[in-house]
């Protein structure tokens, strides 16, 4: 008892200095502004804040990096991209990141496993993910734009993305039986099967080039299935037609549609002068391949990974569904700061 009493007097003790000498913590949460209040708003928006959720922030910043990482993977920069493109994937990657952080509050209170990712993983992430910088200098500029406490955050951030990919993968189901298996395949070999494929080359004169395309193309045939000149050495000589000689390996549908129709009715070695919407061509197709209907066994493999990806867009649909049921309310979205130079 005089133990509880003494532990009791000391918690009085500090709630009242707090609250009246101080203004700690507990003062502050009582009589500071309510963080939905438009005085926080005002402040978060301020602080480059795009969306909250649970009034964890997610900053433009943020919005911006993954952005970026986006269209660096597909050859691509913000200086290529529309406002209106810009907007969409913003739009796009801050509902993403807000997916993630209502995952990263899942995982704190998840009362299941724990979601330790190991020392080495993290190190092998981090050391990929800051090489893509190319500098020590670009990747500190980085840091600041994020707002990031240095390194060790960054690596914590990363990790946090390890441990949403793991906690999904703990809670999807995970079995794809052999009979699951076969009779994805047998629903889905039409789909799996390699097309059919021609090797093609062709000389091209665009409509735009010549008006006189087709009878420059019906002399150059002459000069190749007659004379007997090499097609690539004829294709240099004619300064009407396109750079683009060798098209390779092509199936139906790389092709557009007029042309694929006269493509794939050629016979083989045989040069012929066709038109398409584009203009006209000097089409040879020099090899074949039909269409190959894969087996089970080949492919097996890839059709179990095939059910799981599957399986893990469909599980991961419904989840996402539910966090944002538990979290209505609780995310916001400010557009102002989001779509800034967008709006403008």
């Amino acid at each position: 008892m005089a133990i509880q009493l003494t532990v009791y007097a000391v918690v009085m003790a500090y709630l009242w200095l707090d609250l009246r000498v101080f203004g700690g913590p507990v003062s502050r949460t009582l009589t500071g502004p309510r963080m939905d209040s438009e005085e926080m708003i005002a402040e978060a928006k301020a602080m480059g804040i795009a969306a909250r959720v649970y009034y964890q922030p997610i900053y433009r910043a943020q919005v911006d990096e993954r952005a970026s990482q986006y269209l660096w993977e597909r050859g691509r920069s913000f200086a290529d991209t529309s406002a209106g493109e810009r907007r969409l994937l913003r739009e796009a990657i801050v509902n993403e990141l807000i997916d993630e952080l209502l995952l990263k509050i899942q995982i704190k209170v998840s009362p299941i496993e724990e979601y330790d990712i190991p020392e080495g993983s993290q190190e092998e992430l981090f050391a990929l993910f800051e090489k893509r910088y190319g500098s020590v200098e670009a990747f500190d500029v980085l840091i600041a734009d994020q707002r990031w406490d240095g390194k060790e955050e960054a690596k914590m951030r990363l990790n946090a993305r390890l441990q949403r990919e793991k906690y999904l993968n703990s809670i999807l189901p995970k079995e794809v039986t052999e009979e699951d298996a076969r009779k994805w395949f047998v629903e889905n070999q039409a789909e799996m099967a390699a097309p059919a494929r021609r090797q093609v080359r062709q000389i091209f004169i665009s409509m735009l080039a010549s008006d006189s395309a087709e009878e420059i193309l019906k002399a150059t045939r002459v000069r190749i299935v007659d004379k007997k000149e090499d097609f690539s050495a004829v294709a240099a000589s004619i300064k009407e037609a396109s750079s683009l000689k060798d098209l390779g390996w092509v199936t139906a549908k790389r092709l557009p549609q007029d042309l694929s129709l006269s493509v794939f009715s050629l016979p083989l070695n045989s040069p012929q002068v066709i038109q398409s919407k584009l203009g006209w061509h000097l089409v040879e197709v020099t090899a074949e391949e039909q269409k190959k209907e894969p087996t089970y066994e080949a492919v097996s493999a890839s059709v179990t990974e095939a059910i799981r990806q599957s399986r893990k867009a469909k599980h991961f649909r419904i989840f996402r569904r539910y966090m944002r049921r538990r979290a209505e309310g609780k995310i916001e979205v400010f557009k102002d700061v989001l779509f800034a130079e967008d709006l403008e």
